[in-house]
């Protein structure tokens, strides 16, 4: 980070800060992990990289969402979902439903967990995204399993476990 620093590569610079984010948001250290990411997103939006500004918002409502605060995880999930509607991007769409998905499962909200799965799952299939197939069908297998259909549960997980055969 000091080498990019110096530089003044503006673009790397938010890339270092971003990953440290990351490190920090896996150790459970969501303060410093939140520091960094708004440090990026003044960055991303000096850049006016709007691709930037909606990862790292979505990175902020993972932390959120790793605390508890679904309403501001969800909050940034929209805010993400926006953006890359906005680019087309249809994966990072795709991945922001999910998380909205994971959000309202956290809370109970099945019904709407499902929904955003559901989404999540025919944009990974017109992708022809396998990993993010397989991850979009253990979601709506834990809602199931919440739920308390272990037989739907049981479906998608063997469906999980078949395309991670696939991708060996």
């Amino acid at each position: 980070l000091a080498i990019t620093e110096e530089i003044g590569n503006k673009q790397s610079i938010s890339v270092a800060v971003g990953n440290m984010g990351v490190v920090y948001k896996n150790q459970g250290e969501y303060k410093k992990a939140m520091e960094c990411y708004e440090q990026q997103l003044v960055i991303t939006e000096e850049l006016g990289d709007k691709r930037g500004i909606s990862i790292t918002i979505g990175n902020m409502g993972v932390v959120y969402k790793n605390k508890n605060e679904y309403e501001k995880a969800i909050a940034c999930y929209l805010q993400w979902l926006t953006i890359a509607e906005k680019l087309g991007d249809k994966s990072s769409i795709s991945m922001a439903v999910g998380n909205i998905g994971n959000a309202y499962c956290d809370q109970g909200e099945y019904e709407k967990a499902m929904a955003c799965h559901r989404q999540s799952l025919i944009i990974k299939k017109e992708l022809g995204d396998k990993r993010g197939i397989s991850a979009a069908v253990g979601n709506m297998g834990i809602v199931y399993m919440n739920q308390g259909k272990y037989t739907k549960a049981m479906e998608c997980y063997e469906q999980k476990v078949t395309i991670a055969e696939e991708l060996g």
